[in-house]
């Protein structure tokens, strides 16, 4: 998580891989990775980051490797970790 933070206070656009990370205790990971299970969470990293299981992250990289041009998505989020 704090790698996470750490890349988006400096700008970048973060993916976070949700079935490539875990928690000892299932609950908190699923509140990281699934907005739904914690809605009011102030640490979920879908408030900093576009949560992805790997399978979607795998389509996104093949689209750009094939230069379609399609972007994979937009930030729903703004600089700070506001929702937009």
């Amino acid at each position: 998580m704090s790698t996470a933070r750490w890349a988006f206070d400096v700008g970048y656009q973060v993916i976070v891989c949700s079935d490539a990370c875990d928690d000892p205790e299932p609950e908190a990971h699923a509140a990281l990775v699934d907005a739904a299970v914690f809605p009011q969470s102030w640490i979920g990293l879908w408030r900093i980051a576009n949560v992805l299981p790997t399978a979607e992250i795998a389509v996104l990289q093949t689209r750009e490797s094939a230069g379609t041009g399609v972007q994979p998505f937009e930030a729903p989020f703004t600089q700070g970790g506001t929702s937009g």
